[in-house]
């Protein structure tokens, strides 16, 4: 993958000890569109942020082909977004996303947390297993939080570019493999009912949009992962406590 939309369908199979080129050219490209997406989700965006996503399409950012109609709507309500905000972005337009991005990430107004533990726990509550599970994979792969950051260790931002993370370390199937078990373990247990809240609540086409473009993103990239690597997907049910998902191997 050169980074242009070829989607990473046909990553090759690789069973000899050197690292496989186009298996790290697709875990780059998807690591780059996992960064991106995650860096939507971290902060309410500025004027020169918004302009530089104006006049093109979405797609164009990304790595991985999205040619599905939950991706193609998400795109759509985005460009939608984009396309009506006056020339230079106002304030009012910068406002009125700040307020949407406090009430889906700080303030929790429309009730969808973005923290894996109030999802997959019986107990709609914060700080719960399923946050140790996800710090244990960051200590076994010597992955800190930045200072100053305090969110969860389970928060959106951090898991999306913890995958991120491990796929661009990926050099190999087992690389790979690796990464489908985190994907698998945390972020598709509880992002899609996430991003299934916010695009049902949310008050801007801007975040609606992403919202169903952050949940197709995922699930396109466990299609694709799955296929290459022969693995179905498992039960992603709620569980009453989530399972240790610290990595083989790892003390």
């Amino acid at each position: 993958m050169d980074g242009s939309n070829t989607g990473g369908e046909n990553i090759p199979a690789h069973t000899g000890p050197e690292a496989s080129p186009v298996v790290s050219a697709f875990g780059q490209g998807a690591a780059a569109d996992l960064h991106r997406l995650a860096d939507f989700h971290d902060r309410e965006p500025a004027a020169d942020f918004l302009e530089g996503l104006r006049g093109q399409p979405l797609q164009d950012f990304f790595a991985v082909t999205l040619d599905r109609d939950d991706a193609h709507q998400g795109f759509a309500l985005m460009e939608e977004f984009l396309g009506a905000m006056p020339q230079p972005v106002d304030p009012g337009t910068l406002d009125t996303l700040a307020a949407d991005f406090a009430a889906i990430y700080l303030n929790h107004t429309y009730r969808a947390a973005p923290l894996e533990s109030v999802w997959v726990h019986d107990e709609p509550l914060v700080r719960q297993e399923a946050m140790f599970a996800v710090r244990r994979w960051y200590s076994a792969a010597n992955v800190v939080q930045k200072p100053g950051d305090n969110r969860d260790s389970d928060h959106l931002v951090l898991e999306l570019h913890f995958l991120a993370l491990l796929l661009e370390r990926a050099r190999d199937e087992e690389g790979l493999r690796h990464a489908l078990r985190f994907l698998d373990a945390h972020p598709m247990r509880w992002v899609p009912s996430f991003c299934s809240r916010v695009a049902g609540r949310c008050a801007t086409a801007y975040y609606g949009g992403l919202a169903l473009l952050t949940g197709a993103y995922l699930d396109r990239l466990r299609d694709l992962l799955g296929a290459f690597l022969d693995v179905p997907r498992p039960s992603y049910a709620k569980e009453a406590a989530a399972p240790d998902t610290r990595p083989t191997g790892c003390g």
